[in-house]
């Protein structure tokens, strides 16, 4: 027999939550200020990030995307939150999925083996918990 999976549905305060997330979308160009020039690209993520420029002859020039000044930052409510709209959390152990609450799912470690994170991922699926990168 096929075990039938139990499908949370999202509540209004979820659906909320994940509106906010999206609006709130719109990124800056930060782009990077060490490199060649004619490689450091808007759609490449490595350049597209923040570098405060250092030193005498490194200045700031119009080209090189804005400066990050607050108000940039999201808002404290849906910061951290995944876009699905439930809170993220890093999981080493099966204990620690085990002491996962209702609106939280559940992200496996990077240095977590195969045959530990199979365990781990069998342990969230009996719990109804779903798993980011299983």
């Amino acid at each position: 027999m096929a075990e039938q999976k139990t499908v949370r549905t999202k509540t209004a305060k979820t659906k909320k939550m994940v509106a906010k997330i999206r609006a709130k979308r719109r990124k800056l160009t930060f782009r990077g200020r060490f490199g060649k020039k004619n490689i450091r690209r808007k759609s490449n993520p490595k350049w597209n990030k923040w570098r405060r420029p250092r030193g005498i002859d490194e200045q700031q020039k119009k080209e090189d995307g804005r400066t990050p000044q607050s108000g940039f930052r999201s808002p404290k409510s849906i910061r951290g939150i995944h876009p699905s709209g439930l809170n993220e959390r890093l999981v080493r152990n099966e204990k620690e999925i085990a002491a996962l609450k209702e609106n939280e799912i559940a992200r496996i470690a990077s240095g977590i083996g195969n045959k530990k994170r199979e365990k781990m991922c069998a342990e969230a699926e009996k719990k109804g918990t779903r798993v980011l990168n299983p």
